[in-house]
């Protein structure tokens, strides 16, 4: 029996009603949840916080109540709370790693507000990295608490113990994974001044796809990127997705997200044990792993210059865009994987998908440091994380063209490529 269409549209209109989105915990009653619970803020505190300054911190914030709770969290982790970055200076990576710890601790729409006061984060980044860390948030160890540290260099147990409070339970904590490394400017002008750029992108390209062509092909090109009709997640926002069979899908040109692998189950859990269409736990092996390549001049605030704003000032005089930068860092890394498409974000950057389908995931750790060597946005490792949808439409109108694809790195997927990193 056929699945019914699925059309996207549709779909993510009738599920918005019930979707968690940014919006929900400024609409909230004064209450959230039950006396004693430990959960939800007050409509009072709920007024403090969103009365603080922009760039006020932890110790800055005067409900009483608010600071009763940041008391029972761990030391490090209010020293975390109390130095966010400012944009350009690893924000976003923040946002993410600080989510994750406190989902613990917090509901959603508490972090969301809380990082609007501590951050110069704009709401839908603050949104994006709430919602996207929640399959992947700390959960305490089987004996509670902090979980074991594990080097990712050595299976052994290797174990800190720290104390919450002074009534609290001495655990394990883990060790993280190798961090990942900081962006080499100097690498990154000398391969984009030799690069090609976009139009050199676009020139190699099996196929060409017209911008002013009113003619979508969504749905032709995840046909090739996903011919064995294949479960997919979508999504129109980060928090208003579900999960069909790509045959059962329609409008798909609407959206602005995928899961750039096949899931396994239309449902699975996240981490902390709640129903979701895209978890970690139901999606598939790697087929594709995305390089995101999005360089700014300004941070978020549109003031802040990030590492990136005196690099793009040189090659701007070169006439080199952002587009340009993107185009040639991803054809420079396809000397190492095969680059199957590129598309635009639907803003100034440009993503790339690497056929990657059976190959072993250290050797795909290794590129993926390596391209974030080179700008990448290491947040797309997570074989769960939403990218942009092949000519998709961004929340903004614009449409996320594709620049770039080339099918038969499809059929190749594990052989061998122009060897290792350098």
């Amino acid at each position: 029996m056929k699945e019914p269409y699925t059309s996207l549209t549709l779909l993510c209109a009738a599920r918005s009603a019930r979707s968690t989105s940014l919006c929900a915990y400024r609409h909230k009653p004064k209450t959230t949840a039950s006396p004693g619970s430990g959960r939800g803020l007050c409509g009072r505190e709920a007024h403090v916080i969103m009365k603080a300054k922009k760039r006020s911190t932890i110790s800055h914030i005067k409900s009483v109540c608010w600071r009763r709770r940041f008391d029972g969290l761990p030391v490090w982790l209010r020293h975390v709370l109390e130095n966010p970055p400012l944009p350009g200076e690893g924000l976003h990576s923040w946002l993410f790693n600080t989510a994750r710890q406190l989902h613990r601790h917090f509901t959603p729409e508490e972090i969301c507000a809380l990082f609007a006061e501590i951050t110069e984060a704009a709401g839908r980044e603050i949104q994006d990295a709430v919602f996207n860390s929640i399959d992947s948030a700390w959960q305490p160890s089987r004996r509670g608490g902090f979980p074991r540290h594990v080097s990712d260099s050595t299976s052994s147990a290797q174990t800190v113990t720290r104390a919450r409070a002074p009534q609290a339970r001495i655990v394990s904590h883990p060790m993280p994974q190798r961090a990942w490394p900081k962006p080499d400017l100097e690498k990154i002008e000398k391969i984009v001044t030799d690069g090609i750029g976009l139009a050199g992108l676009c020139q190699q390209s099996q196929y060409l796809f017209n911008e002013n062509n009113p003619q979508r092909y969504t749905k032709w090109l995840l046909g090739k990127l996903f011919p064995d009709n294949p479960l997919l997640c979508c999504g129109w926002a980060v928090n208003n997705f579900a999960t069909a069979r790509l045959s059962s899908w329609r409008d798909l040109h609407a959206g602005q997200f995928i899961v750039p692998n096949p899931m396994t189950a239309k449902m699975g859990l996240t981490k902390d044990q709640r129903e979701s269409s895209r978890a970690l736990s139901n999606t598939g092996p790697r087929r594709f792993l995305p390089i995101e390549c999005d360089f700014s001049m300004y941070g978020r605030d549109g003031r802040t210059e990030t590492v990136f704003a005196p690099l793009i000032r040189r090659l701007a005089r070169r006439k080199i865009t952002v587009a340009d930068m993107c185009a040639s860092l991803l054809l420079h890394l396809a000397n190492y994987l095969p680059l199957v498409m590129a598309l635009s974000s639907g803003g100034k950057s440009e993503h790339g998908w690497f056929s990657v389908q059976g190959r072993p995931e250290a050797e795909l750790r290794q590129f993926m440091e390596y391209a974030v060597s080179l700008g990448a946005d290491h947040a797309t490792w997570s074989r769960a994380q939403f990218v942009r949808m092949p000519d998709g439409t961004r929340d903004n109108g614009k449409r996320q063209l594709v620049h770039y694809f080339d099918p038969k790195f499809l059929q190749s997927a594990t052989s061998d490529t122009a060897g290792g990193l350098k």
